[in-house]
């Protein structure tokens, strides 16, 4: 190898080097969340992953109560896409029944309690994602696919 090849094979290597090391450098570039054609539902997403560890064993992937657990319910899980009835339940309301269960409210005793399982504010971000189960409301973690919005039931 001749020293002209040498330092030309040296330079590109070089060269190639620098720029790796300056594409490590640079900050990657994340989306705004809340404005323009993309935003994120935090609060809403976060209900999500509670209600596939908690709910949608009962109240089924979609929350139309068809859930593994309900086959073997004397009592059927409420339909949680109900637009009538859920729009008629206030916030407070709904995250009284998650807090508290279902029988402290004269509703159906084998809906359990979870406000000694839930923290902060999770009773509230499972409110935000069953008022997206609606029809024709965008799911978290999808374009307004309601088929794979669901996650599946914890294991």
């Amino acid at each position: 190898m001749n020293s002209a090849s040498g330092a030309r094979t040296f330079a590109v290597v070089l060269l190639a080097l620098g720029a790796l090391v300056a594409g490590c450098r640079a900050k990657p570039q994340t989306p705004a969340t809340g404005t323009g054609s993309y935003s994120v539902n935090w609060e809403a997403t976060r209900g999500w992953e509670l209600y596939g560890q908690y709910c949608a064993v009962c109240h089924g992937p979609t929350g139309r109560g068809d859930g593994y657990n309900a086959q073997a319910m004397s009592v059927k899980p409420r339909d949680l896409t109900d637009a009538a009835r859920l729009v008629a339940t206030s916030d407070a309301d709904v995250a009284a029944v998650i807090k508290n269960g279902g029988a402290e409210l004269k509703l159906s005793p084998l809906m359990p309690a979870f406000g000694a399982t839930l923290q902060g504010r999770e009773a509230d971000y499972l409110v935000a994602y069953l008022r997206t189960l609606r029809p024709g409301t965008e799911k978290p973690g999808t374009d307004a696919d309601a088929s794979q919005a669901s996650p599946a039931p914890a294991k």
